[in-house]
């Protein structure tokens, strides 16, 4: 695991330990919008990338994303049943001059 994903999965590990409630662990956009190679992982909160900081103990904590309308498509909005995100994504809306790369989305200037 890349040392951002220690740093995260000792910070998720703490803060489920202090007993803290809810946690935004990411952000969720589409590989249209960034480079995985560029940003890391954490600009896309794939499952595999959150199962590997959540680990096999019983998850304590509800976990939440940020997505940016218009730099994700909507396919890559996981189902709440196929994904260990309990809350979101939150919605960052953009002002109509600084749309996002992914012009293709169906979510694209629909300003939800």
């Amino acid at each position: 695991m890349a040392v951002y994903g220690r740093v995260c999965q000792k910070i998720y590990q703490g803060v489920s330990a202090a007993g803290v409630d809810y946690m935004e662990i990411g952000y969720l956009s589409s590989e249209c919008a960034f480079s995985r190679d560029e940003v890391g992982p954490w600009k896309f909160c794939a499952e595999s990338d959150l199962r590997r900081i959540i680990g096999d103990e019983e998850k304590k904590i509800k976990l939440s994303a940020m997505a940016d309308i218009g730099r994700i498509e909507y396919a890559d909005i996981p189902p709440k049943n196929e994904s260990s995100l309990d809350i979101g994504p939150r919605r960052l809306l953009r002002s109509p001059d600084r749309q996002g790369d992914c012009t293709g989305s169906p979510l694209h200037g629909q300003g939800i």
